[in-house]
């Protein structure tokens, strides 16, 4: 590949790489769309229908709180192990797949179905969070010291 091409102005010139920020791409699309901007709405408003919004609001919080407290404690730990065990991208691998069932699954919510709603959401935070701990582990071992601030910058403006 050219040294000029746009490819390697955006650091992304060997396939690892643009894997890499594509993976950012993806994980942005779910944190926008299902995370931020649409499930929280149909939480208050279909699921959580039996309940006064401040409850459901309260409902939504309580579990955002639950499963990123999830990651917390889990992320250094699952960290560690995989850093020993080289098993990053198994973890990846294991955490988006919870995502992106529980993502799926979701269709399944109806009106009134908190609970299943709620154990869904915890599962996609879950999922997403411990993703992106091991996908941000992988940087040094695929990029140059020289590269890694160019790629995880590419890797964001995809995102």
């Amino acid at each position: 590949m050219p040294s000029g091409s746009f490819l390697a102005r955006l650091g992304l010139d060997r396939p690892e790489l643009r894997a890499w920020a594509m993976y950012d791409w993806a994980n942005s699309a779910v944190q926008t769309t299902i995370i931020t901007a649409v499930f929280p709405i149909y939480f208050v408003k279909v699921a959580g229908a039996g309940l006064a919004e401040s409850g459901a609001v309260q409902r939504l919080a309580t579990i955002n709180t639950i499963a990123l407290v999830i990651t917390a404690i889990a992320g250094p730990i699952l960290g560690a192990i995989s850093d020993y065990s080289a098993t990053k991208k198994r973890f990846i691998a294991a955490f988006m797949a919870l995502g992106t069932l529980a993502t799926g699954a979701m269709f399944l919510v109806n009106t009134g179905d908190l609970d299943l709603a709620s154990w869904l959401f915890v599962a996609v935070l879950v999922g997403v969070s411990g993703s992106v701990v091991f996908y941000e582990a992988l940087l040094p071992h695929i990029a140059t010291p020289a590269e890694m601030d160019k790629v995880s910058t590419a890797g964001y403006a995809l995102g």
